[in-house]
C-alpha cells in the first residue's frame, strides 16, 4: 500500500497476485533496523556496565534531562526506568574493582565552571561602562533616568530567550542540531526586536540613549543565547572581554567615546560568533522533524518572567544607586549559582554511588542541597558587598533589605535548580505569584519572597531528596479496543485538487467512517500541503479519525523516520492517529514494532492501525487498536475466509458492489491493478 501517490491506473487486468502479499523478506530481527537504543548503549556502556541496579541507570538518564515524551519518541520505551531496564539488560555487567573513594565533587571541574561563571559576570559590567552615557536629569519611581527601558527591555528579553533555549536545547536532545540552530535564526531575532520594541515603548521623554542602550541589550541577549545554546562559551567570553575595560572605570572616569567603543566591539564580536555559529540553521530542509510543542517552552519563559520580576524589585533601591548594586550582585552571582547547581548534581550521584540505603540518602543529600545552598547565599553576600563598596554613591544595605535580597536569591537558585531537573512549572507558578504579590503590595515583598523560598524548598525536597521508584506499570492503553459496529476504514491516496468531489462525498459519509488515512505524498511529504490540511480539517470536525500514514517496510526503515513521518502528520494536518503499514508478521519482530507502538502514541496517536495484509503472530493484538488481516483483492477473499475477531480489518480491492467484507473494520473497493486505492468505496447515502 506504499505505492506512488497518484499513478494512473493501468488499462489492462489485474496483475497483482492471486494471494495476500507477504513480507518480501525474512522477518528475523537481522533484516529489521537497528534499533536507536543501540547508539545510547555503545555511549553508556561503562557506566551501565559498572551498574549495580537498572534504577542507578533510570537516576542518570533522569539527571541527564531526559524526559519521558523524548524518551518514548526517541527509543520506543514507555519512561526512564523502562529504558534504564533494557540498557541494563543490554550490556554486560563489567563491575570496577574496589578502589578509595572518588575524590568529593566539590574539587572537580573548577576551572570550567569558573570560565562559564566569568561569562556570566562581564555582562554586569557594560552597565558600569554605560552609566555616564545614560545619565539624566529625571527618572521616574525613584529610579534614575534612564532605568525603566533598561529594565523593560532586559526583562523581556530574558523571559523569550529562556523559552527559545529549553526549544532549541529540545532538538539537541532530539539530536538535530541543524533544526536547533534553525529555531535560534529564527527566534533570536525576533526576541532581540521584541525587547526592543518594549524598551522603546518604556522610554520617556529624554531617555533616548537609554532606549538605545536597551536595544544594544537586546541583541545581546539574543546572540548570548545562541552561543550558549550552542556549547560556543569559549567563543562568547573572548566577545566580552572588551568589558574588562570597565573596571578601572570603577575608581576613574573613562573618555565617552572610549566607553562606546568598548561596547559596541563586544557587541559586535557577539554578533559575528553567533552569525556564524548559526550557519547550519540557514541550510536549505533544516526543517526537523515535525517539532518539539511549542506549549513545552511556555513553562520555561514564564519562569524568566517571574524570575526577572523579582530581579526588577530588588533593583527598587532607596537610594536608587543601592538598588543597581543589588542588581548587579545578583547577574554576578550567576555564574557561582550554576557551578553549585553542577556540584549538587554531582553530590547527589555520589551519594547514589556509595549509599545503600533511601533514609542515608535522603539525609546526605539533605546536607548537600544545605551545603550548596548556603554556599550560593555567602557568594551572593560578599558580591553585594563588594559591588556597593565600588559603585559610587551606593550606602551599604541595611539589615532587613539584605534579607530580602539574600531571600530572592535563594528563590533564584531552588528555582534553577528545578528547572534544571524538569520540574519547571512549580518553580514557574512559584516565582510569578511572589512577583505579583510584591508587585501589588510592595509592603509584603519581604514576606512573599520569603513564603515562595520556603515553597520551593518544601517542592525540591519532595521532588529531588529522594531515590526514585519505578511506578506500577498499567496495561497499555488501547483508545479503539472495543466491541466496533461496522465501520469503514478509508485508504484514500488521491490529491484534493485532484478529485475535490471524492473527498466531498467521503466526508459526507462520515458517520459511515471509522477512519480516513491520509497519505499526501507516501507519507507526510517533505512540507505541508493545504489542501490535504483542509481535508483534514473537515474530516475531524466530523467526528472522523485522521490516520497519518507511515510505511515501515517491515521492520527495514529506521525508527526515527517513521516517528518523523507522525509527528508531521501531527503538526500539519492534526492527525490524531497513525497507520503502519507493511508490517512485519512474525514474533521475533515483534519487540522492534512494540517500540514504534510506544513511539506512535508519543507522537499523539490515539488510534494505531498495523497494516499486516495477513493474519500476524497474535502478540501484535496488544500493540494496536487495529490489525489489517487481510488485503487483497476479493476474488481471493471469498475463498480464503480470513479471520473477522473484534480488533481485526479487512482491506479488499477490485470488489464489485454491493459485498461487504466480514470484518467488523473493513474498507472494498472497486479499484484495481497497482493502485487500487485510487477509488472510493461505495459509500451509503449522507442523511437527510
Amino acid at each position: 500500500m506504499s505505492g506512488s501517490l497518484r499513478p494512473s491506473p493501468p488499462a489492462g487486468p489485474d496483475t497483482l497476485p492471486a494471494v495476500p502479499r507477504r513480507e518480501r523478506a525474512p522477518a528475523g530481527a537481522a533484516c529489521l533496523a537497528p534499533d536507536p537504543l543501540d547508539e545510547l548503549a555503545e555511549r553508556l556502556d561503562g557506566f551501565v556496565a559498572a551498574a549495580v541496579h537498572p534504577d542507578e541507570v533510570a537516576a542518570l538518564l533522569e539527571s541527564d534531562g531526559m524526559t519521558d515524551d523524548h524518551i518514548r519518541l526517541t527509543y520506543g520505551r514507555a519512561d526512564s526506568f523502562a529504558l534504564a531496564e533494557d540498557l541494563y539488560a543490554r550490556v554486560e555487567r563489567r563491575h570496577p574493582e574496589p578502589q578509595a573513594p572518588p575524590a568529593p565533587p566539590w574539587h572537580t571541574g573548577l576551572t570550567g565552571c569558573l570560565l562559564r561563571g566569568l561569562v556570566f559576570a562581564l555582562p554586569g559590567l557594560a552597565h558600569v561602562l554605560a552609566a555616564p552615557l545614560l545619565a539624566g536629569e529625571h527618572g521616574r519611581y525613584g529610579l534614575p533616568a534612564g532605568t525603566v527601558p533598561l529594565l523593560a527591555g532586559a526583562l523581556t528579553g530574558w523571559t523569550w530567550n529562556q523559552a527559545l533555549a529549553h526549544r532549541a536545547y529540545t532538538w539537541l536532545g532530539l539530536g538535530d542540531r541543524p533544526a536547533a540552530a534553525r529555531a535560534l535564526l529564527t527566534g533570536a531575532p525576533a526576541g532581540a526586536l521584541a525587547g526592543t520594541a518594549v524598551a522603546l515603548a518604556a522610554a520617556a521623554p529624554g531617555e533616548a540613549p537609554a532606549a538605545v542602550f536597551a536595544a544594544g541589550q537586546s541583541l545581546y541577549l539574543a546572540a548570548a543565547t545562541v552561543l550558549l545554546v550552542l556549547g560556543r562559551e569559549r567563543a562568547l567570553l573572548h566577545a566580552l572581554l572588551p568589558l574588562a575595560g570597565a573596571v578601572p572605570a570603577l575608581r576613574w572616569d573613562l573618555p565617552g567615546p572610549l566607553r562606546a567603543a568598548l561596547l559596541i566591539s563586544s557587541l559586535t564580536a557577539a554578533l559575528t560568533f553567533a552569525a556564524l555559529v548559526l550557519r547550519p540553521g540557514a541550510r536549505r530542509g533544516a526543517r526537523g522533524r515535525g517539532g518539539p510543542p511549542l506549549a513545552a517552552s511556555l513553562p520555561y519563559g514564564l519562569f524568566g518572567l517571574g524570575s526577572g520580576l523579582l530581579v526588577l524589585h530588588a533593583g527598587l533601591g532607596d537610594p536608587p544607586a543601592g538598588g543597581a548594586a543589588a542588581v548587579l550582585a545578583l547577574t554576578l552571582s550567576m555564574g557561582p549559582a550554576e557551578w553549585l547547581l553542577h556540584r549538587f548534581r554531582g553530590g547527589s550521584l555520589h551519594r547514589l554511588h556509595t549509599l545503600g540505603t533511601a533514609r542515608a540518602f535522603r539525609r546526605a543529600v539533605t546536607g548537600v542541597l544545605a551545603l550548596c545552598l548556603g554556599a550560593y547565599l555567602a557568594v551572593l553576600t560578599a558580591l553585594t558587598l563588594a559591588v556597593t563598596a565600588l559603585w559610587p554613591g551606593a550606602s551599604w544595605p541595611a539589615v532587613p533589605r539584605l534579607v530580602t535580597l539574600l531571600l530572592i536569591g535563594a528563590v533564584l537558585w531552588l528555582g534553577l535548580l528545578l528547572q534544571a531537573f524538569g520540574a519547571v512549572l512549580g518553580a514557574a507558578a512559584v516565582c510569578l505569584l511572589a512577583a505579583a504579590a510584591a508587585t501589588a503590595a510592595p509592603a509584603a515583598g519581604p514576606a512573599a519572597t520569603g513564603g515562595a523560598a520556603a515553597v520551593l524548598a518544601a517542592l525540591t525536597c519532595a521532588l529531588l531528596i529522594r531515590p526514585t521508584a519505578p511506578p506500577p506499570r498499567p496495561p497499555p492503553p488501547h483508545p479503539g479496543r472495543r466491541t466496533m459496529t461496522p465501520s469503514l476504514l478509508v485508504p484514500f491516496y488521491e490529491h484534493p485538487a485532484d478529485r475535490p468531489d471524492a473527498w466531498a462525498a467521503l466526508l459526507a459519509a462520515a458517520p459511515a467512517l471509522y477512519g480516513v488515512v491520509l497519505n499526501p505524498a507516501d507519507g507526510a511529504g517533505p512540507a505541508p500541503d493545504p489542501a490535504f490540511a483542509e481535508v483534514a480539517a473537515g474530516l475531524r470536525a466530523a467526528g472522523v479519525r485522521v490516520l497519518g500514514y507511515a510505511d515501515t517496510d517491515y521492520g527495514r526503515r529506521p525508527h526515527g523516520e517513521i516517528v518523523t513521518e507522525l509527528l508531521r502528520h501531527r503538526d500539519w494536518y492534526g492527525a490524531d492517529g497513525a497507520f503502519l503499514d507493511q508490517v512485519a508478521t512474525a514474533p521475533a519482530a515483534l519487540p522492534h514494532h512494540r517500540g514504534l507502538a510506544v513511539a506512535a502514541r508519543a507522537a499523539g496517536a490515539t488510534t494505531l492501525v498495523f497494516n499486516h495484509g495477513t493474519p500476524p503472530d497474535p502478540g501484535y493484538a496488544e500493540l494496536a487498536d487495529l490489525l489489517v488481516t487481510f488485503e487483497g483483492p476479493w476474488d481471493t477473499y471469498r475463498t480464503l475466509e480470513p479471520p473477522a475477531a473484534d480488533g481485526h480489518c479487512h482491506l479488499v480491492y477490485a470488489a464489485p458492489p454491493g459485498v461487504r467484507p466480514t470484518a467488523p473494520v473493513h474498507c472494498a473497493v472497486p479499484g484495481t491493478g497497482a493502485h487500487p486505492w485510487g477509488t472510493l468505496p461505495h459509500l451509503p447515502e449522507p442523511a437527510r
